[in-house]
């Protein structure tokens, strides 16, 4: 059957880019991997959730200004190296009954942390093999894995350059 699909307009929702995930990496002084995670605070949604760093883009701001900004706010640091990493996360948001599709970006950051009080009230670097502790989204453990693909080849170009 060929229907029509502009029968069916009336029904369609939209889909929502309103939020941006960056994912927070640095190296211990011996050269090991750490990711920074954070704990948001019990009074808002989602209390006592880890997470990276998550946040609404402003409006008429874009996609990359968003990284950088959600990245100085929530650490308190401006970003050592940001690029973004190839994961959209796609799920449904009941609030806003839409499709959202949040880019994602990977940013080195130091280790000294000014950790933002307005969502959060703790946060912890952590290794890539204690991630699964922290009751993360699984598609937020799949944007980590493929974060450590993406770091260990741009590693393994730096060593043949």
């Amino acid at each position: 059957m060929n229907a029509d699909f502009t029968n069916f307009l009336d029904r369609a929702k939209p889909l929502g880019v309103l939020y941006v995930d960056v994912y927070p990496y640095a190296y211990t002084e011996s050269g090991e991997l750490e990711f920074l995670l954070f704990r948001r605070l019990p009074s808002v949604v989602m209390p006592g959730q880890w997470q990276p760093i998550c946040g609404k883009i402003n409006k008429e701001e874009r996609i990359s200004e968003a990284f950088h900004r959600q990245v100085a706010k929530k650490t308190g640091l401006p970003p050592i190296e940001l690029f973004k990493i190839d994961y959209v996360n796609i799920f449904y948001d009941d609030y806003y009954d839409t499709v959202m599709f949040v880019p994602s970006a990977a940013c080195e950051v130091g280790r000294e942390v000014t950790l933002d009080t307005s969502l959060h009230d703790d946060a912890k670097f952590v290794k890539p093999s204690q991630l699964t502790e922290y009751g993360l989204f699984d598609a937020q453990l799949h944007a980590y894995d493929i974060l450590q693909a993406t770091l260990a080849k741009r590693k393994q170009h730096l060593h043949k350059a």
